[in-house]
Order: structure tokens, then C-alpha cells, then sequence
């Protein structure tokens, strides 16, 4: 494909965009969701009208403000100076070439990553318990109409309701002994006739409690 590959780098988004904008620019423009974590999502640094739409000239982007001055050439006084120059206050993120802040915790749920692109992985087994099945199925169409309906578009779509529930996993924990907060599941489902569409929504998934204590991601 032609791909180039960025080692020690964690995606945040699906496809370039957003994955480039933090890259380049230090700036988020997808929402974070924690709610596997039990946390808050974090909002995304700029909106779809910030980042596609304002323009960088009211930004103080360096290449910019370096043009601005009208200089031709690299300054070369800045490079003599190779004397080691320490920041007084606590730096933002981490070197590579230097051990991490003794005391943080670098995890998924301590960094600002999407669950679904956490490096984590964590085993997932089939559930057979056809009520749990059923449950679960339910709650994903809901979830499916109540975002047709955020985005003003359920008038142009046939009316959702659920056929059949294909396949539903759930997240678990290699030591017995520990439990999610939440239980975790992935679903694939069948919607009826005659919308008839087949639903597996891996990235940027949404997650709705089932029961207290209960989620599901689509």
C-alpha cells in the first residue's frame, strides 16, 4: 500500500486526519471516550470548524511567524549554543531518551486513547446466554436509531428494529480474580426488513449501559 509506518506512535482516530492533527500540530479534533474507564471523555482540542475551516494565519505557528519576519536564510547564532538549558517547571509528555516520570502510570487509562486503539489487548470469549444475547442486541439498535437521530437523518432511513443477533463478545481479564468495573461487550446484529443491514461499528464505537454496570460497543 505504500504505508509508512511510525514506530512508538499510538493512533487516536481512524484514517489520516486524525491521527495527523496531534502528529503535526499537538492537537486533538476527535473526542476521546473513557467510559470503559469509568472516566469522563475528553473533548477534542479543536472542532470540526477550528480545524478545517480558521485559518493557520491567526495561529502562532512558528514557520509562519518565521516568514512573516522576512528571513531568507536559517539563523545561525541559535545553534553555538550547545550548553545544557533545564526547564524549571515539570516538562509536558515524556522523552524518548530519558526514562518516563517515576509515579505515572502510562496506561490506557491514564493516556488520552481511544479503548478501541489501546495497544492492550484483552481476550474476549462468545457469550451463549441467549437472554444476555437478546439484551445486548437491543441495546445496539437503540443506540443505532438514537444516533440516526443526533444527526437529523432518521426521516431518510427505513425504520430500524432488531432481526437477529449474530454474535456477541465480551471483554475478560487474564487474572480471575479481577474484574472490569463494567462488563464489555462487542455485537454483531441484523436489522429487519426493510432496512435489512448487517452492523459491526469497531472504530469510534459508541458505548450504552445495558443494566448498572453493564456496556456495549458496536
Amino acid at each position: 500500500m505504500g504505508a509508512v509506518e511510525f514506530r512508538k506512535f499510538n493512533k487516536v482516530g481512524l484514517n489520516s486526519r486524525p491521527n495527523a492533527f496531534p502528529l503535526l500540530m499537538g492537537k486533538t479534533i476527535e473526542m476521546v471516550t473513557r467510559k470503559p474507564m469509568n472516566m469522563p471523555s475528553v473533548q477534542p482540542d479543536w472542532s470540526y470548524n477550528e480545524h478545517c475551516k480558521r485559518y493557520l494565519d491567526d495561529e502562532p505557528y512558528i514557520p509562519l511567524e518565521y516568514e512573516k519576519l522576512g528571513y531568507k536564510d536559517q539563523p545561525s547564532s541559535f545553534f553555538n549554543d550547545v550548553s545544557f538549558k533545564k526547564f524549571e517547571s515539570s516538562p509536558h509528555g515524556s522523552s524518548l531518551l530519558r526514562q518516563f516520570e517515576s509515579g505515572i502510570k502510562r496506561t490506557c487509562k491514564t493516556l488520552p486513547i481511544p479503548f478501541q486503539y489501546c495497544i492492550c489487548q484483552y481476550e474476549m470469549v462468545a457469550v451463549r446466554d441467549k437472554n444476555l444475547e437478546k439484551t445486548v442486541g437491543k441495546l445496539a439498535v437503540d443506540g443505532l436509531v438514537a444516533t440516526l437521530d443526533s444527526h437529523n437523518v432518521s426521516s431518510k432511513c427505513e425504520k430500524i428494529s432488531l432481526n437477529q443477533v449474530i454474535a456477541v463478545e465480551k471483554y475478560t481479564l487474564p487474572n480471575e480474580n479481577v474484574n472490569f468495573e463494567s462488563n464489555l461487550y462487542d455485537v454483531v446484529f441484523n436489522v429487519s426488513k426493510p432496512a435489512l443491514g448487517k452492523f459491526k461499528v469497531k472504530d469510534n464505537s459508541y458505548l450504552l449501559s445495558a443494566q448498572p454496570q453493564q456496556r456495549v460497543g458496536i
